[in-house]
């Protein structure tokens, strides 16, 4: 790479140099070089690009099953770093499949692991957090069993006057990648009260096969004369994947 001199400055390719500006600053260099299709396809070389190439649409497609079905909860509420981040989440899931060979490596028995299936349930999908309950989720009927609490834990934004709470039964077949969502009933905790033992329980329960994430969803929402408005702030809303079940 070189600097271009002189009065004129040039853009553009003459006699295989390429002239451009990079910060700038006007910059001379040799065309060609680089990677181009064919190599990368045929090139003994370009293996390991290949294999990254392969594994990385296959994690792409995960990572849209996945959101298409569990994001209705950010509608209207923006996170541009989210579909980046969750995107990292399934490729280093997809790295705790120890069993196959590279370029071959699935979300799928990545999510089989215990490191894999705690990358998911550690994941924080918004800035909002929720406090470690020892929460229960029942191994047949699905149902999530909280214990009681104070909402005195929780940090009201201003506006908020209650939780809400409802639970979601993820159902993600990674292997025809498909996804459903069944929900609860909502929950509305008011502000500062203490909160008895509850349950919740999903309207129906899941198709078999695949994997089943049960998710609770919580944010914070102001009722103004028996409605009930979500506040849009990244920090008054979010979700947990509580468990991997298969």
């Amino acid at each position: 790479m070189a600097k271009q001199e002189g009065l004129i400055r040039l853009r553009g390719t003459i006699d295989g140099v390429n002239f451009y500006f990079r910060k700038g600053k006007p910059i001379a260099r040799m065309a060609g070089g680089g990677f181009n299709g064919a190599s990368i396809k045929n090139s003994a070389t370009m293996v390991r690009v290949r294999e990254n190439n392969t594994e990385f649409g296959h994690c792409s497609k995960v990572k849209k099953v996945f959101s298409d079905v569990l994001l209705f909860h950010f509608a209207n509420r923006k996170d541009v770093t989210l579909h980046s981040r969750l995107m990292r989440l399934f490729i280093a899931i997809k790295d705790c499949d120890l069993i196959s060979e590279r370029g071959k490596r699935t979300v799928n028995l990545g999510l089989q692991t215990a490191a894999g299936q705690h990358l998911l349930t550690s994941f924080e999908f918004t800035a909002m957090p929720f406090p470690d309950l020892p929460m229960d989720v029942a191994s047949t009927t699905l149902e999530l069993s909280l214990p009681s609490f104070s909402l005195s834990e929780f940090k009201f934004p201003l506006g908020a006057t209650h939780l809400e709470l409802f639970l979601g039964v993820l159902h993600l077949n990674l292997d025809t990648k498909t996804a459903t969502l069944n929900k609860s009933a909502s929950v509305l905790l008011a502000k500062g009260v203490a909160v008895d033992s509850f349950t919740l329980t999903p309207n129906v329960l899941p198709n078999t096969g695949g994997y089943h994430l049960p998710v609770l969803f919580y944010s914070y929402v102001q009722e103004v004369n028996g409605e009930v408005y979500p506040l849009n702030d990244s920090k008054s809303f979010g979700l947990r994947v509580l468990d991997v079940l298969v």
